[in-house]
């Protein structure tokens, strides 16, 4: 059911926005070299798989623009809307006006493997209702707005939290 692309370089990926039609047709990319991905406006919700799963032994980065969300709705799946796997990856947008919006029902909103997360800029919003909002090995946080949240889990769980700029707010209601 996945949208597989192999090849490392850049990706664009652009959607309607309308929140009321999203793309139900999860992304996966698997590369072994740097890759950029550019999401415009994309919406989507998956069932039982990460809306975007990112496997790669290499830098990734995510560029935000406009209004982004990634959903993985299935309270049996236990998996992440966003999964990034081996990677090092970095979410910029440019003068912080592009904004992720990532959600998970019992998995984890935005999940790193083994690999450190970088956030420069934006507004990045991830949640999970019995999961985790952010886990990563190392989360750093250089500029934007960042919210992780959890009904039942935590909010962010990091083995290391660094914050150099930006906001962050980490909530559970547990």
């Amino acid at each position: 059911p996945y949208t597989t692309l192999f090849r490392s370089g850049s990706y664009r990926f652009k959607g309607s926005g309308n929140i009321n039609s999203p793309t139900t047709v999860p992304i996966r990319i698997r590369t072994s070299r740097e890759t950029n991905i550019y999401l415009n406006n994309v919406y989507i919700v998956a069932d039982l798989v990460p809306a975007l799963d990112i496997q790669t032994y290499n830098i990734v980065n995510i560029y935000l623009e406009n209004n982004n969300f990634l959903e993985t709705q299935n309270s049996n799946s236990y998996e992440s809307a966003l999964k990034m796997e081996f990677s090092l990856p970095t979410i910029y947008s440019q003068n912080n006006n592009g904004s992720l919006t990532v959600s998970s029902t019992s998995g984890t909103g935005i999940r790193i493997g083994s690999g450190s997360l970088t956030i420069n800029g934006g507004s990045v919003t991830a949640s999970s209702t019995s999961g985790t909002g952010i886990k990563s090995n190392s989360l750093t946080i250089e500029d934007g707005s960042v919210k992780a949240s959890s009904t039942l889990g935590t909010g962010i769980e990091s083995g290391s939290l660094t914050i150099n700029g930006g906001s962050v707010t980490a909530s559970s209601a547990n």
